[in-house]
């Protein structure tokens, strides 16, 4: 009986890593469009219970994720698009409006999208090799 009881265990314990990779993985690919309904439809948990469940497991809430996928995709379209507008690669990243991704750039890097100061910075943390 504690046999069958300890396999049950395992198996729900894979299932839930499992899980947690699909809804990583959704956000991930789906970054630019995905809307919190959607992922919570997805995981099959109420609102409530996925703030809290997704809290636990990443330790932002669910915007605060997603803003910083959209953030990171930002930088590396910085870094290989250069013909790419900062307008372009905020809506290309899913920002609505260039003020809004304008607020979280600056608040995730420290820079404004448009400064001298963070195209250079960027370009020396990516010449050491550094990550935000």
């Amino acid at each position: 009986m504690l046999e069958i009881f300890s396999n049950n265990e395992i198996f729900k314990l894979e299932s839930t890593k499992q899980l947690n990779k699909k809804i990583i993985d959704k956000i991930n690919s789906e970054f630019a469009t995905i809307t919190f309904n959607e992922i919570t439809a997805f995981s099959g948990y109420s609102p409530s219970h996925f703030s809290k469940f997704f809290k636990n497991l990443t330790g932002m809430t669910f915007s605060e994720y997603l803003n910083f996928v959209k953030i990171e995709h930002a930088l590396t379209l910085f870094q290989n698009e250069t013909e790419l507008s900062v307008t372009q690669i905020a809506l290309e990243c899913g920002f609505g409006t260039i003020r809004n991704f304008n607020r979280v750039f600056k608040k995730l890097t420290g820079f404004s999208p448009a400064t001298q100061g963070f195209f250079y910075q960027f370009k020396y943390w990516c010449y050491k090799g550094k990550h935000l």
